[in-house]
């Protein structure tokens, strides 16, 4: 509680330092925290990132959708928990609810776009603009070729086994739902590992940057740094922070557990950053690690002992956690 104005002036004036720690943890205390006046601090930090880092958000909904297997594996636990063995126990209302949130996010790659115009963004092509006018939809997200390809596979076997509108839940066995689902999860593995192109998983990477130029020396909130820049001990100058400007469309799939992507950001100082995206794992506790060599090799550099010219230096090699 009496973090609280320490944590409200750093939304507001450095909101991307905090967004993606903040909106991990929220998830959490949203529904663990009792206390009401710290539920209510608690929305209402959130509701000020939302005004602050309205981009922070579609970046976060398109980094999800490079993972559609770990989001089928969520959505699934989620299913088996609401479908108990005891059919006259569930809740239908919730089932079907819950059977629209699968087309919603495996069936279509449509993000939530903010429209907020704070004045600071222009368009780079001026001769384009009619054009634009005349066809607004070519900056929104189309569904991509993974869903597509999903969409076609496995729709008619989920609407045999749910129901078109989930009229079904009231019949179907957790037997049944497990067995088929475990074959459609395969389908899906099937059809996105050898998708390399980061638009056949979500085209918000290249419709947001495409037609946009932001101006750089003022702060937006429309403008995204480039995550994991707020680690120095001093004051952070944002004005100094590299800006995204875009994607690349190559990324690299790693076949291990979480089939992590490999993603390469265009910076505005025209350098390109690779960023591995996994899904399904909390990493804070390797951020803090991190965080502790970090603080030893302070230790060493300061120790005589340890930075002696005529010796090896001693140091931790460290690696950034975002």
């Amino acid at each position: 509680l009496k973090l609280y104005p320490v944590i409200e002036q750093i939304v507001k004036l450095y909101p991307q330092s905090i967004v993606y720690p903040f909106k991990l943890s929220y998830e959490t205390l949203q529904y663990s925290i009792t206390d009401p006046i710290l539920k209510h601090n608690l929305e209402l930090i959130q509701q000020q990132l939302d005004r602050y880092t309205p981009l922070v958000n579609e970046f976060i909904e398109a980094l999800n959708q490079l993972n559609p297997q770990q989001q089928f594996d969520i959505w699934s636990k989620e299913l088996f928990h609401l479908l108990t063995n005891d059919s006259a126990t569930r809740d239908i209302d919730k089932l079907k609810a819950h059977f629209i949130k699968f087309k919603e996010i495996l069936f279509s790659d449509i993000i939530n776009l903010d429209e907020t115009n704070d004045g600071q963004i222009i368009l780079s092509n001026t001769q384009d603009n009619n054009e634009l006018d005349n066809n607004n939809s070519s900056s929104k997200p189309k569904i991509t070729s993974i869903r597509i390809l999903f969409k076609n596979a496995v729709e008619k076997e989920l609407n045999d086994l749910f129901g078109k509108d989930g009229e079904l839940f009231s019949t179907i066995s957790l037997g049944d739902a497990r067995l088929i689902l475990g074959n459609i999860s395969l389908k899906l593995k099937t059809i996105i590992q050898d998708k390399t192109n980061i638009n056949d998983y979500s085209t918000w990477f290249s419709s947001t940057f495409r037609q946009q130029n932001r101006i750089l020396d003022k702060s937006s909130i429309r403008e995204l740094e480039i995550p994991g820049q707020y680690t120095s001990k001093k004051k952070p100058l944002i004005e100094h922070h590299i800006k995204i400007v875009g994607f690349d469309e190559k990324l690299l799939v790693l076949h291990s557990l979480r089939l992590p992507k490999r993603i390469t950001i265009r910076g505005h100082d025209e350098n390109d950053y690779r960023f591995l995206v996994k899904a399904g794992e909390d990493i804070r506790q390797d951020q803090r690690i991190e965080a502790l060599f970090s603080i030893m090799n302070d230790l060493y550099d300061n120790d005589p002992n340890c930075n002696q010219s005529n010796s090896a230096h001693i140091a931790v090699r460290i690696y950034k956690v975002n």
